[in-house]
């Protein structure tokens, strides 16, 4: 991916996501994360799950990592 290609993407990123965090303390954490992994599920899946759960539908999806504007969509996204 060239750097300003990643440039692009940050910026669409910044413009269409936010991030949402909880504090635990470290043991709490790394619990959490044992079970994700017991369960073959990642953190993230797992919150995104209950976010659904908590919405009463599912969250959005747009497909495989969309290019932003300007992208021409041929070069491979990182994931």
């Amino acid at each position: 991916m060239t750097p300003k290609k990643r440039i692009t993407d940050a910026k669409w990123q910044a413009k269409n996501f936010d991030r949402i965090g909880c504090k635990l303390y470290k043991a709490d954490a790394e619990a959490f994360r044992a079970y994700a992994a017991a369960h073959g599920e990642t953190v993230n899946s797992l919150l995104r799950g209950y976010v659904a759960q908590c919405l009463g539908r599912p969250l959005e999806r747009r497909g495989p990592a969309p290019s932003p504007p300007g992208g021409d969509g041929k070069e491979e996204q990182d994931q």
